[in-house]
């Protein structure tokens, strides 16, 4: 119930734009429009308030502790999947940021998806899961660029560990990493110019090989 910061007003501004004109308005900034879309279709329901913008992000916080309650206990039994729900509810990060307007629930979310498909996939090789780490991946990369990153060394660790076994499924994963880069090509061209944007008006240096190696030290 506190006074909104600059960040989540932007959120709240372009929720109040038509859909094309809010993406236009996205691409000239600097991440991805899967969450402001959703955030629009909830307000277009809920109302365009500082109480519902907020709301949406609690959403997005309840949903990843039921995503790593239900399909948590497929990786690590139903102790290990509550003990994972306490240890997110114990921390303080998840219940700041479970109520400010903007993506990091739902990244974690998308995230939480990707990880535990991935590991699912990695161990029985079935379709089914497969599938939804395909979706969390698509999901990841139009909702946040770190949520990009994350996922593509997700999967390319998947892939070392199968191909390291000889595991044919290693070609069912290649194939779904191709699905979700040819979803994401029409958002590609937008990222790059906002790539070369990003460090005229942030603290953000210029992209590079240098740059982006500096990331994993």
């Amino acid at each position: 119930y506190s006074d909104i910061w600059v960040d989540e007003a932007c959120s709240k501004a372009l929720t109040r734009f038509p859909l094309s004109e809010m993406l236009r308005l996205i691409a000239g900034d600097f991440h991805p429009p899967l969450y402001f879309i959703g955030l629009k279709l909830f307000t277009t329901l809920a109302g365009n308030t500082d109480f519902t913008i907020r709301l949406f992000s609690v959403l997005g916080g309840l949903s990843t502790l039921a995503m790593t309650y239900v399909v948590g206990q497929r990786v690590f039994g139903k102790n290990g999947a509550l003990y994972w729900c306490l240890l997110l509810l114990a921390l303080p990060m998840p219940g700041l940021y479970s109520h400010i307007a903007r993506m990091y629930t739902w990244a974690a979310f998308v995230m939480t998806g990707v990880f535990l498909y991935a590991v699912l996939y990695a161990r029985g090789h079935h379709w089914r899961d497969l599938l939804w780490l395909g979706c969390f991946s698509t999901m990841a990369a139009y909702l946040h660029y770190y949520c990009l990153i994350a996922a593509f060394w997700t999967g390319l660790t998947v892939l070392i560990y199968l191909v390291a076994r000889r595991d044919p499924a290693w070609r069912r994963l290649v194939a779904m990493g191709a699905a979700v880069l040819v979803l994401f090509l029409p958002w590609l061209l937008v990222l790059l110019s906002q790539a070369r944007a990003a460090h005229e008006d942030f603290w953000i240096g210029p992209v590079s090989w240098a740059t982006l190696l500096a990331c994993y030290p």
